[in-house]
């Protein structure tokens, strides 16, 4: 997981702003390089106000489509995160994948990476097949130093707790 991407995040700083795009499926080699590249060349060239930004993208686990901007060489503006919106949407038409669906859930089951909408992992709580101590991705950290710590939490720690209850489920 994020151990094998440490050369890449160590290069930034810890309070460095980080975006994370989960796609609804997992991604094949051809994508993910496709992806890698095309992230790379629009990184290269971001810009907030015409200053140039130390940023970077990198893909984790073939599902997570992470950019990132160290804020202590130049903050990134709204503008700026506009641009990497745009980029992103760009990418996700033109290999036919969703990174914005927020509905869909990723969760670990044994040590594979699984991928559910909101329903159905209401479903999954019901049926005990996943349980407070799942592990799932909580896509709305938003540094290096909380991707370290809280990007992989237990679900009774995430904002999908409210469905342990019976009740909630439904």
């Amino acid at each position: 997981m994020l151990e094998t991407q440490s050369t890449f995040f160590n290069s930034f700083n810890p309070k460095s702003k980080v975006w994370i795009f989960q796609a609804n499926r997992l991604l094949n080699i051809d994508e993910t390089t496709l992806l890698k590249e095309k992230g790379d060349l629009f990184t290269n060239q971001w810009k907030a106000h015409g200053a140039d930004l130390k940023a970077g993208c990198t893909l984790i686990n073939q599902i997570f489509y992470v950019f990132v901007s160290d804020e202590t060489f130049n903050a990134v503006g709204g503008c700026s995160i506009d641009k990497l919106i745009q980029f992103v949407k760009s990418v996700e038409t033109e290999i036919s994948i969703d990174f914005f669906n927020r509905l869909n859930i990723a969760y670990r089951l044994d040590s594979n990476i699984k991928i559910c909408g909101l329903q159905e992992i209401k479903i999954k709580i019901a049926n005990q097949e996943i349980n407070e101590n799942t592990m799932v991705y909580n896509n709305a950290i938003d540094t290096i130093e909380k991707l370290r710590t809280d990007w992989v939490i237990p679900l009774n720690k995430s904002f999908l707790k409210k469905y342990l209850k019976s009740e909630a489920i439904g």
